[in-house]
C-alpha cells in the first residue's frame, strides 16, 4: 500500500513541473502568436470542415495556411491527421513528426503519432510516445490501457501483465480494468498453455486466483496444467480447494470423479459418489462400482495364474491355485477342462486322477466317479485315503437312493461301503444301514445290526434307544420300553432330561396302538409304568386323567387331575378336570360356574375350557330356574352363549326361562332351537304349542257349569264368559256371570286384575257386583310369594268379603301353598270364613267357618294338558258354591270329590272338564248331594 502511494506522489510531482512549464513557454509564445495571429482562423477552418467529414477541402485551407505560415504545429498535426485518416501512414507520419520539431510540447500530434506507429506495428516507437504523453498526464487511465496493449501487441506478456499489475493496484476500484486484467491473464495463460509452458501458465493461474478465488474455472484451468505435468495428486488437491469454495459445483465433482478414477482410487470414489445427491451421479456410482470390481479382477492372482495357465497349460503352480478356486468357487465344468489340458501337457498322475474324481463327486456325475475310483483301487489297493473316499462315494449314493425309497439298493450300497470304511465312516455307514432297513421295514434285520452295534459300543445309551424303537416297531412294547429305560439308567444327568422326552415320544404311540384296540387295561399300566419314570410329566398325566374317564373310572380321573393340578397348578387341562370334579362331587355349580368364567377371559379359544364351561352353564342355568332366579338365569346363560353360540341346549335352556317369567314369545324362540329324540317329539311339538298358545295377548274363555241335586230332577246352570288381556307384567280380565232359574234370572259382574311384581311375587285383586243368586258384593285380594327355603313353596295369602243375598256378610281369610314337581302340581288351600248377620232362631249370630281342600294335577306336554283330582272338608261350602249360590246350609260339615282334564287342541284353542261331588249335611240325620259339571273353552288371539 505504501508503495502505491510513493508512485502516486511521484506522478504528481512530476504533473505540477510539466505544468509551470507549459505556462513558462505560452508566456513566451504570446507576443508571437499577437503578431501571427491568421493561423488561428485556419487552424479553426481545417477543423470545422474535418468534423463535417470535408478531409480534402481541410487539407487545402491546412496547405494555404501552411504556405503562410510554414513552421505552424497545428497546421502540421492537422495535415497528419488527415494523412492518418487516408492511411497514408509514412506522409502522416513525416507531417506529424514536423510538428513536434515545431513543438515538441504538441500532446495531439503526439497521440496520433502513437496510433500511426500501431497501425504500422512499429510498437517500440508507439510506446515511446506513450511514454512521453504519460509524462505530462501521469494518471491518464486511457494511455496506460494503450500502453498494456502496444506491450502484448509487442508479445511482451509479461511487461503488459506487470504493468496492469501495477495499475490495478493504483485504481482497485475500477471494475473494467480488473476485468481487463484477469483476462489479460487468462489469454497469457491460454498462450502459455499452448506453446507448452506448462510452469508459466500454473503461476499465471495463481495469480488469477488471487483475484479470484472463487471461480472454479481457475482451479479446473490449474488442476489441468498440473495433470499435464502428471502430478494428479497435486490436481487433485487444486480441485479439493475449489469444492471448498463451491461444493455444489457439477464441474468441479465431474473434475474430482475422474481424478479419482484416473488413479484408481475406487474406495474413496465410490464414497464420494454415495454422498451426491444428484440421480446422475448415482448412475456413475453403479458404472464406477462395475469398474472398480473389474479393476480388482484384473489384479487378483487367480486371473493372473490363469493367464500363465493360457500360455503353458503345465505349469504346476498355476495350475494347483487355478483348480483350487475353481472347485472352491464351484466351477467344476471349468475345472475339468484345465485338468484335462493340464494331463495331456504332463501325463496321467494318482494327483491328477484324485482331482479328476474330486471334481466328479461335486457334480454328482457318480457314474464316472465310480468308475474312475475303482481303476484308481485297482492300481492302489491298499491306499486309505482312496478307500475311504470310495466308502463315502458309495455312501453318497446311499442317501440319494434312499431319499428316492430305493431302499433294497441303498442297503447294497451301504454293505458294500462297509467293506472299505474305516472307523468314523465305518460308524456313520451302520446307522445308515440301520435306518435303511427300518425303512425298508426290515426289522429282524434292523435288529441284528443293532445288536453289532451295542457289542462293539456297550456304553452308548443311543444304541439301546434305537434298539428300542426297532422293538417298538415290532410291537414287543416291554422289550422296547427296557431298552429305552436302559439308556435312561446309562445316561449322564443332563441327557436324561433329554431322554424321558424321548421316552415319552416312544411310549405314546403304544398307548395309541392299544387304545384303537380297545385293550384300556394295558394301556393304563404302560401309564403308569411311564409315571413311574416320569411322575411329573404332562403328558403322561392327562393320558392318565383321558383314559380313566374311558374305562369309567371317574374317581381315578379326578385323583389323577388333583395331582397334575398340584405338580403343574398353571396347567389349564388339569385346572378344567379340577372344575369338572367340582360339579361331579359337591353340584357346586355356582362356584364352578365363576371359576370357569375367569378362566375364558384368558383364554376366550380354548376348546376343551368352552365344553367344560358349556356344561358348568347348563347345570348352573337349571340350578338357577329350579330356584325361579330367572333374571339371573338368563344372564349366566347369555355368557355361556358369548363363548358358545350354537350351543342348543342353552338355548333351551333360556327359553325355559322366558317361560317361567311369562314371556311366552321369546319361551317359544329359544325353545324351538332344541333338538328333540324321536320319542319325545310329538311331546315337544305340543309344548311349543302351548307356548304360542300362551304367547297371544288376547284370551276368551266361555264356562258353563251344570249342577243338580241327587234328590231333586232340577237342573240349576251357571254361564260365564270372559275377556283378558295380557300387557306386560299385568292381566286385566272382564267377566259376565248369568244364571237363570225357576224364580227369575241374575247376573253379576266382575273385574280382575293380576300384577308380576318381580320373580317370587305377584298379586290378584278382583271385585264383583251381582242382581240375584251371586252375593251382591264380592271383592277379594291376594299376594302370591315364593319360598325358596321351604324347598320352592308358593305360598298365597288373601283376604275376602261378600255380601250374601240373605244379608249376611261373609269375610274370609285365605292361606294356601302350591308345590311343582316336574309334572305335577300341588296345591292347599285353607280358608277361614267369618259369617256375620247370620239368623238363628230368631237370633243374629256371628259363625266361624273353614274349608280346607286339594288338589293334584298331573300333566303332560303342556300345562294345558291334564289330569286332575281334589277333595275338600269344611263347615263352609266351596267357595265357588257360594259365588254361584248354589245351595244354602252353613256350619254343617260338607265333603267335596272332584276330578277333571283339560286339553290344548290347537295353538290357541283349550277345553276342559271338571266332575265334582258335594255331600253335606241338612240335619243330624240327613245328608243331601250335589253334582256338578264344569265345561270351559279358551281361545287366544
Amino acid at each position: 500500500m505504501r508503495k502505491v502511494t510513493d508512485i502516486r506522489t511521484i506522478f504528481i510531482s512530476i504533473r505540477i513541473l510539466t505544468v509551470l512549464c507549459l505556462l513558462l513557454c505560452h508566456t513566451a509564445y504570446l507576443p508571437a502568436q499577437t503578431k501571427d495571429n491568421p493561423e488561428d482562423s485556419y487552424i479553426s477552418r481545417v477543423k470545422h470542415e474535418f468534423d463535417k467529414e470535408n478531409w480534402e477541402a481541410g487539407k487545402k485551407i491546412a496547405e494555404e495556411g501552411l504556405k503562410d505560415s510554414p513552421n505552424d504545429s497545428y497546421l502540421r498535426m492537422l495535415l497528419g491527421k488527415y494523412y492518418f485518416h487516408k492511411k497514408q501512414y509514412n506522409q502522416a507520419r513525416y507531417e506529424l513528426k514536423k510538428a513536434l520539431e515545431k513543438n515538441k510540447d504538441n500532446v495531439e500530434a503526439k497521440q496520433i503519432l502513437v496510433n500511426v506507429e500501431m497501425a504500422t506495428e512499429r510498437y517500440s516507437s508507439a510506446i515511446c510516445y506513450v511514454n512521453e504523453l504519460l509524462e505530462v498526464n501521469p494518471y491518464w487511465r486511457g494511455l496506460w490501457r494503450k500502453k498494456i496493449e502496444l506491450y502484448r501487441l509487442q508479445g511482451n506478456t509479461v511487461e503488459a501483465n506487470r504493468l496492469f499489475k501495477r495499475i490495478s493496484q493504483i485504481y482497485p476500484e475500477d471494475t473494467v480494468l480488473q476485468k481487463d486484467y484477469v483476462y489479460g491473464l487468462e489469454m497469457e495463460a491460454l498462450e502459455s498453455q499452448k506453446k507448452g509452458k506448462t510452469d508459466e501458465a500454473i503461476a499465471l493461474r495463481m495469480e488469477l486466483l488471487k483475484n479470484d478465488p472463487k471461480n472454479p474455472e481457475h482451479y479446473i484451468e490449474i488442476a489441468n496444467s498440473h495433470i499435464k505435468a502428471g502430478d494428479f495428486q497435486q490436481a487433485l488437491s487444486y480441485i479439493e480447494r475449489g469444492l471448498s469454495h463451491t461444493p455444489d459445483n457439477h464441474t468441479l465433482i465431474e473434475k474430482k470423479i475422474s481424478l479419482l478414477a484416473e488413479q484408481k482410487q475406487y474406495n474413496q470414489l465410490l464414497s464420494y459418489l454415495q454422498k451426491q445427491k444428484s440421480p446422475a451421479f448415482q448412475a456413475q456410482y453403479n458404472y464406477y462400482l462395475s469398474e472398480a470390481a473389474r479393476d480388482a479382477r484384473e489384479s487378483d492372482p487367480v486371473t493372473l495364474y490363469g493367464k500363465i495357465l493360457e500360455r503353458n497349460p503345465g505349469d504346476e503352480e498355476a495350475f494347483n491355485y487355478v483348480f483350487t478356486y475353481l472347485y472352491g468357487a464351484g466351477q467344476y465344468e471349468e475345472a475339468l477342462h484345465i485338468t484335462g489340458k493340464y494331463r495331456k501337457a504332463k501325463g496321467e498322475s494318482k494327483n491328477i486322477l484324485m482331482k479328476e474324481l474330486s471334481v466328479y463327486i461335486k457334480l454328482g456325475n457318480r457314474g464316472k466317479a465310480r468308475r474312475l475310483m475303482q481303476q484308481l483301487l485297482t492300481k492302489y489297493p491298499d491306499d486309505y485315503d482312496l478307500k475311504e473316499a470310495y466308502a463315502k462315494l458309495l455312501f453318497e449314493e446311499a442317501k440319494e437312493k434312499i431319499s428316492e425309497e430305493n431302499y433294497s439298493d441303498a442297503v447294497t450300497d451301504l454293505k458294500e461301503a462297509l467293506v472299505y470304511a474305516e472307523s468314523e465312516t465305518a460308524e456313520e455307514l451302520n446307522n445308515a444301514l440301520y435306518s435303511a432297513t427300518m425303512l425298508q421295514k426290515d426289522y429282524e434285520a434292523a435288529l441284528e445290526i443293532i445288536r453289532d452295534m451295542i457289542v462293539s459300543a456297550p456304553q452308548l445309551p443311543e444304541l439301546y434307544v434305537k434298539r428300542a424303537d426297532t422293538h417298538q416297531k415290532m410291537k414287543q412294547y416291554d422289550k422296547a420300553l427296557a431298552d429305552y429305560e436302559t439308556a435312561v439308567s446309562m445316561a449322564a444327568e443332563k441327557e436324561k432330561a433329554i431322554l424321558l422326552e424321548g421316552y415319552s415320544e416312544m411310549i405314546i404311540p403304544i398307548i395309541k396302538d392299544l387304545n384303537e384296540s380297545y385293550r384300556y387295561k394295558e394301556s393304563m399300566e404302560y401309564i403308569k409304568k411311564w409315571l413311574a419314570n416320569d411322575p411329573s410329566n404332562i403328558e403322561a398325566i392327562t393320558h392318565a386323567v383321558n383314559l380313566s374317564y374311558r374305562m369309567n373310572k371317574n374317581q381315578d380321573a379326578y385323583t389323577y387331575a388333583r395331582q397334575g393340578s398340584k405338580l403343574h397348578p398353571d396347567n389349564l387341562f388339569f385346572r378344567i378336570k379340577m372344575a369338572e370334579e367340582e360339579m361331579a362331587q359337591t353340584k357346586n355349580y355356582h362356584t364352578v360356574y365363576h371359576l370357569l368364567s375367569e378362566e375364558l377371559e384368558k383364554e376366550p379359544y380354548h376348546k376343551d375350557l368352552i365344553n367344560t364351561f358349556t356344561q358348568a352353564t347348563e347345570k348352573y342355568g337349571r340350578q338357577l330356574i329350579k330356584e325361579k332366579k330367572f333374571t339371573e338365569t338368563l344372564d349366566v346363560l347369555n355368557r355361556g352363549l358369548r363363548y358358545a353360540p350354537a350351543d342348543r341346549t342353552m338355548k333351551y335352556l333360556k327359553g325355559i326361562a322366558y317361560e317361567k317369567m311369562n314371556r311366552f314369545d321369546s319361551a317359544f324362540y329359544y325353545q324351538s332351537f332344541y333338538d328333540p329324540a324321536v320319542i319325545e317329539a310329538a311331546e315337544f311339538r305340543q309344548h311349543l304349542k302351548y307356548l304360542q298358545y300362551r304367547g297371544f295377548p288376547n284370551e276368551v274363555g266361555i264356562y258353563h257349569l251344570y249342577s243338580r241335586h241327587g234328590d231333586q230332577d232340577v237342573l240349576n246352570t251357571v254361564s260365564t264368559i270372559e275377556y283378558s288381556r295380557r300387557q306386560n307384567k299385568n292381566v286385566y280380565t272382564g267377566r259376565v256371570n248369568y244364571s237363570g232359574r225357576e224364580t227369575g234370572k241374575g247376573y253379576q259382574l266382575q273385574a280382575e286384575w293380576t300384577k308380576i311384581w318381580n320373580e317370587s311375587t305377584y298379586t290378584k285383586v278382583d271385585a264383583a257386583w251381582a242382581t240375584r243368586f251371586f252375593p251382591k258384593i264380592a271383592i277379594n285380594a291376594s299376594v302370591y310369594k315364593d319360598i325358596n327355603p321351604l324347598g320352592g313353596l308358593e305360598a298365597e295369602i288373601g283376604i275376602g268379603y261378600k255380601r250374601l243375598p240373605g244379608k249376611e256378610n261373609l269375610s274370609n281369610l285365605k292361606l294356601g301353598c302350591s308345590k311343582e314337581l316336574d309334572t305335577w302340581r300341588l296345591n292347599v288351600i285353607f280358608n277361614n270364613f267369618l259369617l256375620s248377620n247370620s239368623v238363628d232362631n230368631g237370633l243374629k249370630k256371628n259363625k266361624w267357618l273353614y274349608s280346607l281342600s286339594g288338589q293334584a294335577r298331573y300333566h303332560w306336554d303342556s300345562p294345558k294338558n291334564y289330569l286332575m283330582g281334589m277333595a275338600g272338608v269344611g263347615t263352609s261350602p266351596d267357595v265357588d258354591l257360594i259365588n254361584f249360590q248354589l245351595y244354602e246350609g252353613f256350619s254343617k260339615v260338607n265333603t267335596m270329590v272332584g276330578a277333571g282334564m283339560g286339553y290344548l287342541i290347537f295353538k290357541n284353542v283349550s277345553a276342559g272338564v271338571i266332575g265334582t261331588w258335594y255331600n253335606y249335611s241338612v240335619n243330624e240325620n240327613k245328608y243331601k248331594n250335589l253334582y256338578t259339571v264344569y265345561l270351559h273353552a279358551n281361545i287366544t288371539f
